[in-house]
């Protein structure tokens, strides 16, 4: 039996909406825990969730909402782009070109590159689809209508080539990034971690070289504390004293 104080009861006057959320709702777990809701942004990840508002599964979002999310995928990759598939939609029921209530996708960082996508209307999931490079402008205006709104995965993808390491998820990424640091959300280059699993520890350099804090890679001796990140842990330039 459900505890009764697990059930929050929200009530937006400035929305007119009414929404029972449960605190133990399930959530995205397949690249965060949270996803991001609507906001002035930047997501530097591997991939995400975005969403129109925090509870969009159990009330609709407010009117006259607008948001921009601004996304890349670091590290920055050549040949690389964005996957966008929707788990949960619900928009107006408003006919294309979506001039009051929309979701749009530009290319770039700017609202005025070009659009990929313009969603406004109906319940039916968007089919997936990619963008044109590693930046995407995302935009929501929730308009003078109030809908459940959505929940959107966004992911990196390259074309595999040859010579690349291909994660357990059958991501590619180029073969310099296995075993190179790369952890956490903003290093990370399989969004899976595989390309760090597994790796030799390293317990010392050759001569001239110093060993990075993680580990697994060696620099030069000359590069340390010279103002560039040689390690992806970014521990050749810790502890440096900045003279005046």
């Amino acid at each position: 039996m459900r505890n009764p104080a697990a059930v929050l009861l929200i009530v937006s006057v400035l929305a007119g909406s009414v929404c029972l959320v449960s605190s133990d709702e399930a959530k995205p777990t397949e690249f965060y825990t949270e996803a991001d809701s609507c906001g002035e942004i930047v997501a530097t990840r591997t991939g995400g969730y975005l969403t129109s508002h925090k509870y969009f599964n159990r009330c609709t979002y407010p009117i006259d909402l607008k948001c921009t999310w601004k996304l890349v995928s670091v590290p920055e990759v050549n040949d690389t782009r964005l996957d966008f598939s929707f788990d949960a939609y619900e928009m107006p029921r408003e006919n294309q070109p979506c001039n009051d209530i929309y979701l749009r996708f530009h290319d770039g960082h700017r609202p005025t590159g070009k659009v990929i996508k313009a969603l406004c209307e109906g319940r039916k999931i968007p089919k997936p689809f990619r963008s044109f490079s590693n930046k995407v402008f995302v935009e929501f205006n929730s308009g003078r209508f109030s809908a459940r709104g959505f929940l959107l995965k966004w992911q990196r993808v390259r074309d595999c080539r040859k010579d690349d390491f291909t994660c357990s998820n059958g991501e590619c990424v180029p073969k310099e990034s296995r075993c190179d640091g790369g952890k956490g959300e903003h290093l990370r280059d399989c969004s899976d971690g595989s390309d760090e699993i597994n790796c030799p520890i390293l317990t010392r350099c050759p001569a001239g070289e110093l060993l990075c804090g993680h580990k697994l890679q060696c620099y030069k001796a000359e590069h340390k504390c010279d103002g560039s990140s040689n390690c992806r842990d970014g521990s050749d330039e810790q502890g440096c004293e900045i003279q005046a």
